[in-house]
């Protein structure tokens, strides 16, 4: 988030595994911008996990289950 000041890892259960915050984002006037910034991270990680796991769902049930393949 923020141009990769801001970086979440979740794992498969989107438990928040890892959290890098970049120096600079950190102002010590501004905490609400950090919060901003760490919020819109998890919530792009949230995403990008989500899109994985319906990725992986949907390859392997399509040759399993019809109508679930690409």
């Amino acid at each position: 988030s923020g141009g990769g000041m801001v970086i979440v890892t979740l794992n498969g259960q989107m438990d928040m595994i890892g959290i890098k915050i970049a120096p600079e984002s950190v102002d010590p006037q501004d905490l609400d911008m950090l919060g901003d910034l760490i919020r819109a991270a998890h919530a792009d990680a949230m995403a990008k996990v989500r899109q994985m796991i319906q990725g992986e769902m949907s390859n392997g049930l399509g040759s399993v289950l019809p109508g679930f393949g690409p």
